[in-house]
């Protein structure tokens, strides 16, 4: 440090501390605003008519240690940074005046800003007459806060509770200086009240100097909050004005007590027939759901949800079923009850089964079958529909009325209800020999077959077999005769022989009559125990 330099200083501060240094017109801003590792420019602007002789440039600690540092010295010969200084490095210093206009400016300039160069800057000019003037301007620090989060509670909040309950917390980050927190309800600020309304915020310095800031908000809870949404808002300064940002809009979850239950049954509006799965649903007012219990025409059934689960159903699963909540909590009872009927359709009952006719003759057939709703019938052969009623009749039956028939009944307002029955009818018809056929019907293609017609070649045939067995009963009734005259049973005598035997073969020749199915033959047999006949008689 050269002799002069410490001449001038010692002038210096000795017009400082006499506070001559009023002399020189100095014109300083009281407060520039950067944003951190920005760059700060704090200009110096005094009034000479020729340059600045010397421009000191201090800065004072904030706190309790108002102490001034040097950190930048300029004559017409030397231009100093204090070595060793927080600011060696990072400062500079820019020197212009205007003659024409008596004004000089010295600009001080910091690169890459801290939160520690928040301070006050103070800039010192002396003229050559040793008149000096002094400047003071205040660095301020800005550093825009991370977006908020915001948390809603992962619990529900109850409306029974009396006292205002935690819903959401809302924290902001590396902000500086502090950010604002206002917490907001469907774009409405919620104002502080100790019945109603709470919040609860923290400020923690992190290591770097940044500043973190947390909210709570507390309320007591309506049954209306849970369609509402909550968010809130920071506000944060940066330099020359201030910013705003918002967090996202979450609702949260209100618990509030079963005043009424609602039933349903899924699939709706449709009727339930016997073999379909059936949900009954039980569906409370409140939140969360509560415990569900059911009956069914009285009877208790298993389950403590929200719906039952009916499987494979009867018709002994109509009836009245009954839902009923129990609100631990508050001890509200609430209930709902559902009419279910399960439609069902019996099998057909058909009367007379697997008839046969005669030729001629009338028949009346039933087809019937037991239905919950109301049902149409129907007659069917081959195919093609005869009657829409439940009785079909059968008059003057003859070959065309043999075959398959088939009954039907639909459930008209429940289609996937329908039951089928077939009943064969066959009828016989009556031959000139006197010989009896039957007509019968292939099943299901019906089609009529005719009854075979005798063959009149084989009618010879059975006249013989006739005949054989006439001839073997007349031996049998000749060896019967002869073993009673043996045993003496019948009159002695040959002339009574011959009478009785005459006698009976003149009244009563025996007359053997047998018949077929296709032809009949009378034989006349002559008495074996009467008068002996020549072959020709």
């Amino acid at each position: 440090m050269t002799l002069r330099y410490i001449a001038l200083l010692i002038a210096g501060l000795s017009v400082l501390t006499c506070k001559t240094w009023a002399v020189v017109d100095m014109s300083m801003e009281d407060r520039v605003d950067v944003f951190l590792k920005g760059q700060a420019e704090i200009p110096c602007i005094y009034t000479l008519k020729e340059p600045a002789k010397m421009i000191v440039w201090f800065t004072k600690l904030p706190g309790r240690d108002q102490s001034r540092r040097r950190i930048y010295y300029y004559d017409d010969q030397n231009e100093i940074i204090e070595e060793g200084s927080e600011y060696a490095g990072r400062i500079k210093v820019t020197h212009s005046h205007e003659p024409q206009n008596a004004r000089g400016s010295a600009i001080l300039i910091i690169d890459n800003v801290q939160l520690s160069d928040q301070r006050e800057f103070i800039c010192t000019v002396l003229n050559v007459s040793t008149d000096s003037g002094e400047g003071h301007t205040r660095l301020q620090i800005f550093n825009s806060p991370s977006l908020p989060v915001i948390e809603g509670m992962h619990t529900g909040i109850s409306v029974t509770v009396e006292e205002p309950s935690k819903v959401a917390h809302c924290k902001v980050d590396n902000g500086y200086p502090r950010p604002n927190i206002t917490w907001y309800k469907d774009r409405f600020p919620l104002q502080q009240s100790d019945d109603e309304v709470k919040t609860m915020e923290s400020v923690t310095t992190k290591p770097n100097g940044l500043l973190t800031v947390d909210s709570e908000l507390y309320i007591k809870v309506k049954r209306t909050d849970e369609d509402a949404l909550f968010y809130c808002e920071v506000k944060y300064f940066v330099p020359g004005g201030v910013r705003m940002t918002e967090s996202k809009k979450i609702n949260i979850t209100v618990y509030y007590p079963t005043t009424e239950v609602t039933m349903s049954v899924n699939p709706p509006d449709r009727l339930i027939k016997e073999g379909d799965t059936v949900e009954i649903r039980c569906e409370g007012n409140g939140k969360p759901q509560p415990f569900f219990d059911f009956t069914h025409n009285g009877n208790e059934l298993s389950s403590n949800e929200e719906m039952l689960l009916l499987e494979n159903v009867k018709r002994s699963s109509s009836g009245t079923y009954v839902c009923q909540s129990i609100d631990f909590d508050t001890n509200t009872v609430a209930e709902d009850s559902i009419n279910i009927t399960v439609h069902y359709l019996d099998h057909i009952v058909v009367t007379p089964e697997e008839t046969v006719l005669d030729q001629g003759e009338d028949l009346t057939l039933t087809c019937n079958a037991l239905s919950s709703l109301p049902t149409q019938t129907a007659w069917y052969k081959d195919g093609m529909r005869l009657v829409e009623r439940h009785v079909l009749e059968l008059n003057n039956a003859s070959y065309d009325t043999a075959g398959m028939y088939m009954c039907e009944v639909t459930v008209p307002s429940l289609p996937e209800l329908r039951e089928q029955k077939s009943v064969q009818i066959s009828v016989r018809v009556a031959r000139v020999t006197t010989t009896t056929t039957q007509a019968i019907s292939t099943k299901g293609t019906g089609l009529t077959i005719p009854p075979k017609q005798p063959r009149t070649g084989g009618g010879s045939g059975v006249i013989i077999a006739v005949i054989i067995i006439c001839l073997l009963l007349i031996a049998i009734l000749g060896s019967v005769l002869y073993f009673l005259y043996k045993k003496g049973k019948l009159p002695c005598g040959r002339s009574g022989k011959q009478d009785f035997t005459k006698e009976k073969a003149s009244k009563d020749d025996i007359v053997m009559e047998m018949k077929s199915g296709k032809s009949e033959e009378a034989v006349l047999l002559q008495g074996v125990n009467g008068d002996k006949k020549s072959p020709t008689e």
